[in-house]
């Protein structure tokens, strides 16, 4: 491999803004701030295991001891992964739709030429009356729903006046808020006809008792709401009512003529429609929507998975053709599995029978750079998932924050033990019959690939793509260990304890978290309970200690029932003193830590030592020790390999 020159960095100091985590407008937000002119992928390796990520060019690392929300590094190893029940489910539900065999909603069925002579078979209207057909609900749910009591959100302030509202009943009402906002959400983008009269919502408490009675359903199921049903009734019957009096002739011409204009959808489609909007909904206490047969269902997130059934039923069918990979001719991870039948064949595993695919799925690996079709996507997805003005949404700080990257690409060499497409920044795309739906910003790395960011076409919401794109890359790390041993890893960014929006990353299982004062990895089933207890802890001092905490054999599934609080603030709002009285210890005893002189700066063009240039004398020494002070600062952040490698610019 040619000789490359070192990484060049920038210090940028502290720096303080407002948490998007916790909602503060305070700026308790702390981190600090490299900005990477070039860098090395084995330096990025490097800082991402001393609790670093990148955006951009913008490098920046918590701080922990005195940021609001403290941010724990997390990553998987590929070759101990194990897929849980939903996980299993997201795969075999994409699966279900390049076969053909998945009722996919109206928007995405009409782009694939689905709906052409298949509408009534869509919206189960086949030989049916409309309304019997939109009022009729899966059996048991209904069952279930009949002899509950509901809850309704124009009830919930008599309750609250009786002085009887119960924290179940703040559950329910705030996902009853978020319903009817994702209903308003529909009529602003025209998705839902203005003006339509919204019915009762009702969410329903699903209690152990009921779940016993009801074995078919999902054991994490909390909530449910059969509103998709009574909007499909509206919709059905806000047009038709207004011509009853011209008879029942002409009112079946006007309903028939309603279908044809407006296709109007099924309860099924609805609940779809509602789900994908309510998927970054604020006030669900931490629970997951999912539409199922017509109902919107709110599940429990998990934290860990559930046992892994001894069968491999999980994947596409390989795929034979290849999938192009940029400057490196052709590779095998593309459309479909490769893998052999080890560890990873619970991945890769496939349904049994030769059935020929309806839609053709194409992944691609490709270096970082501006794609057009990418940055279109970008902003449809940030308009309608995050509500963005697409005005605001603008091609130069697209370019920066997914497209410009500081490393130092790699050709793929069998020689040196590259992964396929080599190492580097990379954007991995997914077509569905040509057509971009998502795309995954990655970085590939000796030991990992670390997860950037991921965007997707709102229209194919019904197919989890966030979850789906992340066991695809998982995937990705265990075929590309094939040709790189030192691949092994999968990196997810940060968790974050006290925000309920980052436990999904602890599903991806067994994980790790990076202790924020040694740097040493401890497994997330010993992390979580201490997480549990404050926010801030030295995860490496408990490695040894897990018989001791109690941890029980299911903390594996990590279900958080509604009596399980998260305490998401400092005590009396200091910072946590044994945790300030560790970090002086550490600092006191590593004479490294302190030592400067091995420090590596970049001086008009010329790289040396800090020793040499305190040699040279060239400088007052009030000058120098206003250097030597940032320097000691940024070898507290960087740690003295990082800091005698990676180059210091001072002018």
């Amino acid at each position: 491999m040619a000789k490359r020159g070192p990484s060049v960095v920038e210090d940028q100091g502290p720096d303080v803004s407002p948490c998007g985590y916790c909602k503060s407008d305070a700026p308790t937000s702390v981190s600090h701030g490299l900005w990477a002119h070039v860098l090395t992928v084995h330096d990025f390796q490097d800082l991402l295991n001393r609790g670093w990520r990148r955006s951009g060019m913008f490098l920046y690392k918590p701080q922990m001891e005195t940021t609001c929300c403290p941010s724990y590094t997390i990553r998987l190893d590929v070759q101990s992964f194990n897929a849980s029940k939903e996980q299993r489910r997201v795969l075999r539900r994409f699966q279900r739709y390049l076969d053909g065999t998945y009722n996919v909603p109206l928007t995405v069925g009409q782009l694939h030429g689905d709906i052409n002579g298949d509408v009534e078979r869509l919206f189960g209207l086949e030989s049916q009356d409309a309304h019997s057909s939109i009022s009729r609900a899966p059996e048991k749910i209904d069952k279930a729903l009949n002899n509950g009591e509901g809850f309704d959100t124009r009830e919930a302030t008599k309750c609250k006046d009786r002085g009887n509202f119960t924290e179940i009943d703040d559950v329910a009402s705030d996902i009853s808020s978020a319903i009817e906002e994702a209903i308003k959400s529909c009529t602003t983008s025209s998705e839902l006809p203005v003006g339509m009269e919204v019915p009762k919502i009702v969410v329903q408490r699903l209690w152990p008792s009921m779940k016993r009675r009801l074995k078919d359903l999902p054991g994490d199921l909390e909530y449910t709401s059969n509103v998709s049903f009574g909007i499909a009734a509206r919709l059905e019957h806000m047009h038709v009512h207004k011509k009853l009096k011209n008879g029942a002739t002409e009112c079946s011409q006007q309903l028939d003529l309603h279908r044809e204009s407006m296709q109007v959808p099924s309860a099924v489609v609805v609940a779809e429609l509602l789900s994908s909007k309510m998927q970054n909904a604020e006030g669900l206490h931490g629970l997951k929507v999912e539409a199922c047969k017509g109902h919107l269902n709110f599940l429990l997130v998990k934290r860990s998975f559930d046992e892994v059934e001894n069968h491999s039923e999980v994947f596409s069918r390989p795929n034979t053709t290849g999938v192009e990979s940029e400057n490196h001719g052709r590779t095998k991870f593309g459309g479909g599995t490769c893998l052999s039948t080890t560890k990873t064949s619970q991945l890769s595993g496939v349904i049994a029978g030769p059935v020929p695919q309806k839609h053709k799925l194409e992944i691609r690996m490709r270096r970082s750079a501006f794609d057009p079709e990418e940055f279109y996507l970008y902003k449809r997805y940030q308009t309608a998932i995050h509500n963005d003005n697409p005005e605001d949404i603008k091609e130069s700080s697209y370019r920066r924050f997914l497209v410009d990257s500081p490393l130092i690409f790699l050709a793929p060499s069998f020689k040196d033990a590259t992964s396929p497409c080599g190492f580097g920044s990379f954007h991995q795309q997914y077509l569905v019959d040509g057509r971009l739906i998502a795309v995954g910003v990655v970085d590939v790395l000796p030991s990992c690939l670390s997860s950037m960011y991921f965007f997707w076409d709102p229209d194919f919401a019904f197919l989890s793509l966030g979850k789906y794109s992340a066991l695809r890359e998982i995937m990705w790390v265990q075929e590309a260990r094939k040709q790189c041993p030192t691949l092994e890893y999968y990196y997810l960014g940060y968790y974050i304890h006290s925000c309920p929006k980052m436990w999904y990353k602890a599903a991806y299982a067994p994980s790790e978290l990076l202790c924020p004062l040694r740097y040493q990895w401890v497994p997330f089933d010993i992390s979580h309970p201490l997480l549990d207890k404050q926010p801030l802890v030295c995860l490496s001092d408990h490695l040894g200690e897990k018989t001791e905490l109690d941890i029980s054999a299911d903390l594996k599934s990590m279900q958080r029932d509604s009596s399980c609080q998260v305490d998401i603030g400092w005590p009396n709002s200091e910072l946590e003193p044994s945790f300030l009285f560790q970090v002086m210890e550490v600092a006191s005893n590593s004479k490294e830590s302190q030592d400067v002189s091995n420090i590596l700066l970049k001086l008009r063009g010329r790289y040396l030592k800090f020793k040499d240039l305190k040699a040279l004398e060239i400088a007052p020494q009030e000058h120098m020790d206003a250097l030597v002070h940032h320097l000691y600062k940024y070898l507290q952040v960087v740690g003295p390999d990082l800091a005698g490698r990676m180059a210091y610019v001072l002018c």
